[in-house]
């Protein structure tokens, strides 16, 4: 940290996660209907160990709207909160068809299923397009009925 800027920030990022009294106050919830994550200990797919308590408390430092809507559309899906704005996709699979089996790991994601694959989307895939070229990207590794055969 070299200047008063990114000291402020870090103290903003580090206090509210460590529960210093003087922490500062964003407004912004991860859920965003306000309620606590369901399962704070739930770990991230993707996050290397680092659970929905942990971005729930860092989420309450951000102060900016926008800031604060792109972490609500990212995990509050993923951390099951009922409030969890709908992204636009709403399978791997095209045209909405169920997963085969969900429970396949996907080799090169270091052992993530397909269903979780899914579900991170589905909370985090904001336009059509993305989610074509999601769908394009797992359908043949996670089986989906209408993968297209090359």
């Amino acid at each position: 940290i070299t200047n008063e800027t990114e000291c402020a920030e870090a103290q903003m990022v580090g206090a509210g996660m460590c529960g210093c009294p003087s922490a500062p106050v964003g407004r912004c919830t991860l859920c965003p209907g306000g309620e606590s994550v369901p399962d704070p200990d739930f770990e991230i797919p993707f996050g290397e160990g680092i659970t929905c308590g942990f971005y729930e408390s860092f989420a309450s430092t951000i102060s900016n709207d926008t800031e604060c809507a792109e972490a609500q559309m990212g995990l509050a899906g993923i951390c099951g909160c009922t409030s969890a704005p709908v992204g636009v996709c709403s399978s791997l699979c095209p045209d909405g068809e169920d997963l085969p089996n969900p429970d396949l790991e996907i080799p090169i994601l270091d052992g993530l299923t397909c269903g979780v694959y899914e579900s991170t989307l589905m909370a985090s895939i904001t336009n059509e397009t993305e989610c074509a070229e999601a769908q394009m990207d797992g359908v043949g590794i996670c089986g989906c009925p209408s993968a297209p055969v090359g």
